[in-house]
């Protein structure tokens, strides 16, 4: 009996380690400075927050040549104002017109809250099937910055002078 818990003392004491061997105290602290530094880099460069969306896409009408126009209203960051973006799609029939649609349109926003407008001109072109729209990173002339006093939930936009 006495053997057998001998046994089982040196058998313990092998196989778990007491203490680990790094070299030195800073060299360990820098190493889990570095390595928590480097994961907190990959995080931030790669967690980029997505446009937050405040009004839903709304269809606004649609202009010659079966060109639907949709609008939203965006934050892309915390800093900018609030955004329009415009989103058009080309439904005309390849065969009756294969040609590209030149769209120039007036675009009035509107908001009823305080019952402040603005009229932009947009003038863009399509091809038969394409949707084209902005996004936050683009200069795009489909995308319009509201005033700070536009009360994003209250948008409503209505297309003017359609050639």
């Amino acid at each position: 009996m006495k053997t057998i818990l001998h046994f089982k003392t040196l058998v313990f004491k092998k196989t778990i380690p007491q203490k680990l061997n790094f070299p030195d105290r800073k060299i360990k602290a820098s190493l889990f400075y570095s390595l928590l530094l480097c994961f907190f880099m990959l995080g931030t460069m790669y967690s980029q927050t997505p446009p937050v969306e405040m009004q839903e896409m709304t269809l606004i009408g649609e202009l010659q040549g079966h060109v639907d126009v949709k609008f939203r209203v965006v934050k892309c960051e915390n800093n900018t104002n609030n955004q329009v973006f415009l989103f058009l799609h080309n439904e005309s029939d390849s065969y009756n017109d294969p040609n590209d649609v030149t769209s120039v349109f007036d675009i009035v926003i509107l908001d009823y809250a305080s019952g402040e407008s603005f009229t932009k001109n947009i003038t863009t072109s399509t091809t038969v099937g394409q949707s084209i729209t902005a996004d936050c990173e683009s200069d795009s002339p489909l995308k319009i910055e509201l005033p700070e006093s536009y009360n994003p939930s209250s948008i409503a936009a209505y297309i003017k002078n359609n050639q």
